[in-house]
């Protein structure tokens, strides 16, 4: 093929094809292009444009950005100048600026998406040009312009001819076209499948269908461009017999509302399409249609419809109602709460839908809270009636019930329900459910912070329930208002309360006397009466000294009540009268601040208590919070109250906050008296903390606030005053009474009308001179009256500054303020631009001020430059520090320590500069407003910091870059000073993130001469530096992720090799992310050269290995570290980066020269990867070949560590060597690593192909696995003859079996997959193990000779003999395990082919040998191991291999018993010289045989003859048992837990039933023992038994254990009575 042939698209031209030279291009100007913005620079490019040609511009461009000469950004303006596909294409297939190529995949998305998609097309050579393309494109290039053409699918038109080319295009990808010769292949064998889907949404219907059939999951928006094609599909689908919604429920998500109901509406008249849909039709379509229509207006037409839909859908299909959960009905409450007509059809509607919910689904008093919390209260009730008379369990008409009824709905109602419901209707339900449950036992105690939740009872049963009256008294509260005048309920509250108090009085136990003080003082709360809660509390002051009710009564849950703060706030929810009421909310606050004290008193007089402990003063010291909580309730209440009555804020403030401050006032001056132990630190904060509960507060609290902190600071200076009257001489500036920043607690920034805080504030700010500056005191009584009273300068700056809005009048007097402290508060000893930075420092600690731009002008940052380039030549010393108008300087002179600055407890001067001194690394802000040059400044500095520092250290800017012609950065060197000044506060990091941010614009040039001149500097250093290489590799890692990553390449490379896993390499940049930026070229060499500098040091270290052996010289440390040939397999692995036949023959190569056996198996691991993530079969093919070539012998060696060549088995056969050691392991299958590896990478067998030679598990059972056991057992072989000529032992090795170096791996293969193996295995197999239950005399002899040879004792050779034919653990492990496995295999049973040798006959024939050895030698104890390790009955797990172990096992267990018993007649127990001597007892077997035959599946229900069958087996044992002279007791432990083996519990009262039947006809030796044996059976299945579903049984049993009460048997009639007595209590 010519490139004529070649669309011109796939085509990449040349630097001759783009018409490169500089003629008419040269009047580009790359000052313009780099410095000029967005918008000026789309009209230089319109410019030239116009004079020429877009070819000529883009081959401009693209060597500008090669050079350096231009940032990567201006790609993306001249291509939105442009426009033409063309040119989009050349920034599409250029490889030299990553930027681009994204920019330009942007752009080619943006022409798909437009009517220009066919031109677009074309010029990119259609689906040829673009696999083309995308096999040259990075990973992460490849997943943005999969997923960009897969949001094409919201585009509109063209959509038919977009959706043909791009669903043609992704059979090209996939390689699906079925076209033979066809030259759109995608030869990219990279697996980039995952990618590839991401375009399905932007094919054609069919295709998009498909892709969600196969599992893609898909969003709604992928058919909202074309519902017309995708909704006719849908339904042909969905209808289509098999087919169900779930895959295609997106286009469920796309379309309308009026689609979905018709799909559920056409499903509720077609059955089998319903049955079909029925497990997920409620979260496929009901549960997404009904959330839609819930958050819809005006459509409770359409969620009729649907109800009714779903209702007739469940008729029909009633399993769909399994998933018929709360949120369904959840929905159908909503369109029942927003429906403003037919309301009564909705609700119908939700009485069937929760007729329709399942068992599982419950409703809970709980759930029906939420439920009516989320409706309007005038449907609540309702609401609730239709849920208890629908909804499981309830189903109560509550309108119409019964008190009985009533009671039977539920014990454990939560208060908030009688909240949510209206007064009079919550009072009247809860007075009828207070009738029907007399014990008062049905209120639960929440846990929200109420009254309602506190807990009154707990019963037997550890259930809490609440307190009924103080809810009843609540909701009394909540009907009738607070006018205690008419509320008559008050009296039988009062009545009550007085019955409390009579109990707490009378009850001796503390905690009782506690709970019923505490239930009195929380009813008189609930009832809303000040007065009665005044009453109580003077009432509970008696018990002052018991701790017990002092700690309910000042615990959180009583004191921080919300019914309680809304009490004691004093303030009602609305005033009917103005006059009258103003009066009364007067007495209310000072009656609530009666309360207050009182309770302080009670505290007081606690404290003072002996018996008062420390730990005890945690619970006291909740009621310091009271106060605030209560004032900052007021607040809230007030503004409401304000709003509702039309109060004023003289009248709220004279009727409220006057006592207020009183109360405060009195708290404050009750805390600091000495006789009252001082409750509470002697904080000058004062009672009240806090911040108040809104930021725009209303006058009247302002006021309060103000008036509260003249209040305090007059009694604060009679206070001082009378401790230290040194006070009295004090004068300004220190205060005599609260500092201002104690006076209130806060102040938000928009509080005003304070004028004697702002006095104060203001006579702070603006004090003389004289007054600040002078000399601080210095005796120590003047010095103790001041401390800790001094004002704060910034909250009085606060206060003064906050006392007016924003704008010119707060920036008046913030300039006031600043022009202040510039002259008249400034001392002497310091600059003017000292104070300038001093002053600006306690100005910005102010929160919310922002300084007046006159004076923020100041400190502005100026921009960074490059410096003059007056030289063009030379490099110019540059300081690039950032600098302001005024500098912060260092401070010259020595500062007064004694003034103004000390005063106000502020930072040094030495430390704001610190503090000040700004670094252009500092650098936060957005580089959106930074013009190029600056960007490129910037990079300068970073770049030759870090070469400074960390390289060599001479600039990499001795010429202007990237030519004298065009310095886009001069000719430059960080000076000495900026160098210095940086010193070691400057992190890499902080620099390195400058280079980060600005890796879009950086040259990639720079960056590499910065990363090589750090390695030069890391290798001009023999030992490691490892902040250097720290550095380097995060530099390499920028390189990585600018513009060119295949330039890091080569460091990265060169790091690893030399540093290895001495670094911190392994955390950057190797990672997926650096490969998945490089091109598929690109990974690759990096993996060839990587590889091939591991195999040249190899091959270094393999020379050196041999040059020291030769010189006797210790080896020193590898070349090659693990870790290092981890890495390439890792990456070999990572198959969406690298070709698998590539990745294959690099890995091969490797394995060839790795000495050491974990890098070995490091590499198989990833051919083994690449193995099972291929489907090609010549990958396959290929990768078993090389494992088999290289590995097996490995495998099949002595010793893995220390194979042996030829010549080294001839010596040793020779006798010129000693006997060569085998691999040692801790068990029988501890396997050497590389053989474990081998057999743990077996894969699966695949039961679908018939010929197991094709797929991969037989291939490499047969190319790796058989090859390494066969040359295994001939190393073995040599080895036995070579050990039992070294040992002088007379024994053809040629009689033993030829078995591996492990026998146990053969039979643990061979049980597994024995249809690979050849037919000689089962009898080497058979051969083994019979050799080790009873070897020939040959055998034995030599077994006695090692294991009493001195010589081998402990050696190598001895173990290894012994553990194979002598092995010290079981020798069934060799084999028989494996094939009595192969009894219940099902290929081995239904099979009539030989599998491996083994056949059923041959196996039970195996099995019957081993037996027979064991009897014939008479060894009974290996005989019982040999049935108790083999196990029968317990291989039992299915009704298949229940039925095999009838077949197939049962027989010969029968056949052991008739041998043993027709071996045990009278001749052998009378003859002296009886053979066998010894004979093992047949109760094992025969116990065996009862648990095999009669094993029973969980779940399946026994039949009438099975039980039979049993029981009859059974007696027949316990009669057999009663033979005994003298039974064993062990033997029936034994058979009764056998008995009890093959049935579910829930299936034993049957049983029991039947065995009891047999008991009276029981036909025994001795009938009595064997009569209590069975009933003792009997008993053991009754106690077991789980609750049967059928209550006749329970019936049946009770009948029966009547009859045997009376028993004439005592020991029956006794067992009888104690278990009666136990199944009444259970």
């Amino acid at each position: 093929m010519s490139i004529q042939d070649i669309p011109f698209a796939c085509y990449i031209p040349s630097r001759s094809d783009l018409n490169l030279g500089f003629g008419p291009t040269s009047a580009l100007d790359n000052a313009i292009l780099r410095n000029t913005p967005a918008p000026g620079l789309a009209r230089y490019f319109q410019e030239q444009l116009e004079r020429t040609s877009y070819q000529d511009l883009t081959g401009y461009l693209a060597d500008a950005i090669d050079s350096g000469a231009v940032p990567p950004r201006v790609v993306h303006v001249f291509l939105s100048v442009c426009k033409e596909p063309r040119a989009i294409f050349y920034a599409l297939i250029q490889s030299r600026s990553v930027l681009a190529r994204r920019i330009a995949i942007r752009h080619f998305i943006r022409q798909c998406r437009s009517d220009s998609f066919r031109t677009m097309w074309n010029n990119v050579g259609r689906s040829f040009g673009m696999l083309v393309l995308m096999s040259t494109m990075s990973v992460s290039e490849l997943d943005l312009l999969c997923r960009s053409i897969g949001k094409c699918a919201s585009a509109r038109d063209p959509i038919q001819v977009r959706q043909c080319c791009f669903s043609k295009f992704l059979e090209d990808l996939r390689n699906t076209g079925g076209k033979q010769g066809c030259n759109n292949r995608n030869l990219d064998s990279r697996s980039l499948h995952t990618y590839y889907d991401k375009i399905v949404p932007a094919c054609l219907p069919d295709d998009v269908f498909q892709g969600a059939f196969e599992g893609l999951k898909l969003k709604g928006t992928v058919c909202q461009a074309n519902l017309e094609d995708y909704e006719p599909r849908f339904l042909d689908i969905v209808f289509t017999p098999g087919r169900t919604i779930t895959p295609f429920k997106f286009v469920l998500e796309g379309s309308t509302v009026d689609f979905s109901l018709k799909v559920l509406r056409r499903l509720s008249v077609t059955p089998t399409t319903l049955k079909a849909n029925a497990e997920n039709l409620v979260e496929d379509l009901i549960r997404p249609l009904a959330r839609r229509l819930c958050n819809r207006k005006g459509c409770h037409l359409l969620q009729i419809d649907l109800y009714r839909l779903v209702i007739e859908c469940i008729n029909k299909e009633p399993s769909i109602a399994n998933a018929l959960d709360y949120s369904i009905i959840s929905y159908a409450i909503k369109a029942w709460n927003r429906a403003h007509e037919r309301q009564d059809v909705i609700r119908d509607l939700l009485k069937t839908l929760l007729g329709l919910m399942k068992e599982e689904h419950q409703w809970t008093l709980d759930r029906i809270a939420k439920e009516l919390k989320r409706v309007r209260p005038g449907l609540r009730f309702p609401l609730l009636q239709v849920l208890l008379q629908n909804a499981r369990p309830f189903k109560v008409d509550i309108s119409s019930a019964s008190i009985k009824e009533l009671g039977s709905l539920s014990n454990a109602w939560p208060p908030r329900l009688f909240y949510l419901l209206p007064s009079g209707i919550a009072l009247r339900f809860f007075q009828l459910l207070r009738t029907a449950h007399p014990c008062d036992k049905f209120i639960a105690a929440d846990k929200i912070g109420s009254l309602g939740g506190i807990i009154r009872v707990v019963d037997c049963h550890s259930r809490t329930f609440g307190d009924p009256e103080i809810i009843s008294a609540l909701l009394h509260l909540r009907h009738y208002g607070s006018d205690s005048s008419n509320a008559t309920w008050l009296t039988n509250i009062t009545n009550v309360l007085e019955v409390r108090k009579s109990n707490a009085v009378s009850m001796q136990d503390a905690e009782e006397r506690a709970k019923w003080a505490h239930l009195a003082v929380l009813l008189s709360i609930a009832s809303g009466s000040l007065e009665l809660y005044e009453e109580t509390i003077l009432w509970a002051q008696q018990f002052n000294r018991d701790n017990h009710v002092v700690m309910r009564l000042f615990s959180t849950s009583t004191l921080f009540a919300q019914e309680g703060l809304d009490l004691l706030s004093g303030i009602p929810h609305y005033i009917a009268d103005h006059e009258q009421s103003l009066a009364q909310l007067g007495k209310n606050v000072v009656r609530a601040n009666r309360i207050l004290m009182q309770y302080m008193k009670m505290a007081s007089t606690c404290r003072r208590d002996p018996s008062f402990g420390i730990c005890d003063e945690g619970i006291l010291s909740n009621l310091q919070l009271l106060p605030s909580k209560i004032i900052w309730r007021r607040a809230r209440l007030l503004d409401a109250l304000q709003e509702s009555a039309g109060l004023s804020d003289n009248e709220i403030y004279s009727s409220v906050w006057r006592s207020s401050i009183d109360m405060l006032m009195e708290f404050e001056r009750f805390n600091l008296q000495d006789e009252h132990n001082h409750l509470y630190s002697k904080t000058l904060k004062g009672p009240l903390t806090g911040s108040p509960p809104m930021d725009d507060p209303k006058a009247h609290l302002c006021k309060f606030l103000d008036e509260l902190g003249k209040s305090r600071d007059k009694f604060w200076q009679e206070h001082r005053s009378k401790t230290h009257p040194k006070i009295a001489d004090i004068g300004a500036p220190w205060p005599r009474g609260l500092p201002i920043q104690y006076l209130i607690p806060a102040v938000p920034s928009a509080w005003t009308n304070m004028p004697y805080l702002e006095s104060r504030a203001r006579a702070i700010l603006f004090a003389p001179r004289e007054t600040l500056l002078d000399p601080l005191p210095t005796d120590r009584e003047t010095i103790a009256a001041i401390e800790p009273f001094v004002d704060n300068f910034i909250f009085a700056l606060r206060i003064f500054i906050s006392a007016v809005d924003e704008g010119p009048e707060r920036d008046g007097r913030i300039r006031q303020i600043w022009d202040h402290a510039m002259t008249e508060l400034t001392c002497k000893c310091i600059s003017q631009k000292e104070a300038l930075w001093y002053w600006k420092h306690f100005f910005g600690l102010v929160p919310g001020i922002a300084l007046p731009d006159s004076i923020a002008a100041a400190f502005e940052i100026l921009n960074l430059e490059f410096p003059s380039k007056e030289s063009s030549t030379a490099p110019v010393e540059w300081n690039p520090s950032r600098t302001t108008m005024h500098s912060s300087p260092r401070p010259q002179s020595s500062w007064c320590s004694d003034s103004i600055y000390s005063r106000f407890g502020t930072l040094t001067p030495e430390n704001i500069y610190a503090g000040k001194v700004l670094s252009i690394w500092d650098f936060q802000g957005s580089l959106k407003n930074y013009t190029q040059s600056q960007k490129d400044a910037m990079a300068a500095a970073a770049i030759d910091f870090l070469n400074a520092k960390y390289g060599m250290g001479s600039s990499l800017f001795t010429s202007p870059f990237p030519s004298l012609e065009d310095p886009r950065f001069p000719a430059l060197y960080l000076s000495k000073e900026f160098l210095e000044g940086q010193g070691d506060s400057v992190t890499s990091d902080s620099v390195l993130r400058i280079l980060g941010r600005l890796s879009a614009s950086v040259p990639t040039q720079l960056l590499r001469r910065l990363t090589r001149s750090i390695w030069k500097r890391l290798n001009a250093n023999e030992s490691i530096n490892y902040e250097v290489l720290t550095v380097f590799l995060k530099v390499v890692g920028k390189l990585a992720q600018g513009d060119s990553p295949q330039d890091a390449c080569e460091f990265v490379r060169m790091a690893i090799l030399k540093y290895q896993g001495q670094g911190p390499f392994r955390r950057y940049p190797f990672n997926v992310d650096f490969l998945s930026r490089l091109r598929s070229c690109d990974v690759r060499d990096f993996f060839h050269g990587y590889c091939y500098d591991i195999k040249n040091k190899l091959r270094l270290q393999q020379r050196a290995i041999i040059s020291r052996k030769k010189k006797n010289k210790s080896t020193e440390l590898p070349l090659i570290a693990a870790r290092t040939v981890e890495l390439a397999a890792q990456l070999a692995c990572e198959n969406k980066f690298l070709w698998p036949e590539f990745a294959r023959e690099s890995l091969v190569c490797l394995l060839k020269d790795l000495p050491h056996t974990d890098m070995q198996i490091t590499i198989m691991e990833s051919l083994r990867r690449i193995l099972s993530n291929t489907d090609r079969k010549d990958i396959q093919l290929s990768i078993i070949k090389s494992l088999k070539e290289h590995m097996v012998p490995i495998a099949a060696s002595l010793d893995e560590r220390r194979p042996l060549s030829e010549a080294e088995w001839a010596r040793a056969e020779a006798g010129e060597a000693p006997l060569p050691d085998v691999y040692e392991g801790d068990s029988a299958l501890d396997l050497p690593p590389i053989m474990k590896f081998l057999v743990r990478a077996i894969p699966k067998p695949d039961t679908t192909e018939k010929n197991v030679g094709q797929t991969c598990h037989g291939r490499w059972m047969r190319r790796i696995i058989l090859p390494t056991l066969k040359l295994s057992a001939i190393n073995h072989q040599r080895w036995t003859a070579l050990f039992l000529k070294a040992n002088g032992f007379d024994l053809d090795v040629k009689s033993l079996p030829l078995v591996p170096l492990n026998p146990r791996l053969l039979a643990e293969l061979f049980g597994m997959y024995p249809k690979v193996f050849p037919s000689s295995t089962f009898k080497r197999i058979k051969d083994v193990v019979k050799i080790n239950i009873n070897p020939g005399d040959n055998i034995a002899l030599i077994n006695e000779a090692v294991r009493g040879n001195f010589e081998l004792l402990q050696s190598n050779a001895r173990k290894h003999w012994l553990s194979t034919w002598n092995t010290t653990e079981s020798a069934l492990n060799l084999g028989a395990h494996q094939c009595t496995d192969l009894l219940f295999d099902r290929t081995m049973n239904t099979t009539k082919k030989a599998l491996g040798g083994a056949t059923i006959k041959g196996l039970k024939a195996f099995i019957w040998e081993i037996a027979e050895l064991y009897i014939s030698t008479s060894d009974v104890v290996g005989y019982n191991a040999f049935l108790s390790e083999l196990d029968f009955p317990g291989r039992i797990y299915s009704p298949e291999t229940h039925a095999f172990f009838k077949s197939n096992c049962l027989p010969f267990l029968k056949g052991f018993i008739a041998k043993i018993n027709s071996l045990e007649n009278s001749d052998w127990h009378c003859s002296s010289n009886r053979q066998p001597w010894q004979l093992p007892e047949t109760w094992t077997i025969s116990l065996q045989i009862l648990r095999g035959k009669h094993w029973h599946q969980s779940p399946e229900i026994p039949t009438a003859p099975d039980i039979r069958d049993f029981v009859r087996d059974v007696t027949l044992l316990i009669a057999q048992l009663s033979k005994e002279r003298y039974p064993s007791y062990k033997a029936w432990i034994r058979l009764r837990q056998a008995a009890l083996q093959p049935f579910h519990k829930k299936h034993f009262f049957p049983v029991a039933l039947e065995i009891g039947s047999m008991i009276e006809n029981l036909e025994a030796p001795d009938r009595a023992f064997a009569a209590r044996l069975l009933f003792d059976l009997v008993v053991e299945f009754i106690s077991g038994a789980e609750d049967p579903e059928d209550e006749n049984l329970i019936i049946e049993i009770e009948r029966f254990l009547g009859s045997w009460k009376n028993n004439p048997d005592k020991y029956i009639g006794e067992k009888t009575e104690l278990l009666i007595k136990r199944l009444s209590a259970g």
